[in-house]
């Protein structure tokens, strides 16, 4: 099936992190509500984003990347978990898995 309506066509946005954040690579996405997501960034930063302006940033979720090691560091996974949980994935080379509120990011 086809996942636009006929004629539909995706444009590119700039999200707009204003006063919460920085401007960065973001490296993964939890479609959570219709306009809410959570991004998952490569500072180690889970942002919430209501349309393309961010909420809600929760600041070194996990670990930084470090330069030269794309992989290594930053949040590589992020997922929705029933309507109230988010898990994120680090690769700060511990498998860590951490669950967090989704209204508030608050570490659970």
């Amino acid at each position: 099936p086809d996942l636009l309506p006929k004629g539909a066509i995706l444009a590119p946005r700039r999200g707009a992190v204003g006063p919460h954040g920085r401007l960065q690579t973001f490296n993964c996405v939890a479609f959570v509500a219709k306009g809410t997501s959570v991004v998952g960034a490569a500072d180690g930063s889970l942002y919430v984003f209501v349309g393309h302006t961010a909420r809600l940033v929760k600041p070194g979720a996990h670990a930084a990347a470090r330069r030269g090691a794309p992989s290594a560091g930053g949040v590589q996974s992020v997922a929705l978990i029933g309507t109230d949980l988010v898990a994120s994935g680090g690769g700060d080379g511990d498998g860590s898995l951490k669950l967090w509120a989704r209204k508030s990011l608050q570490h659970l």
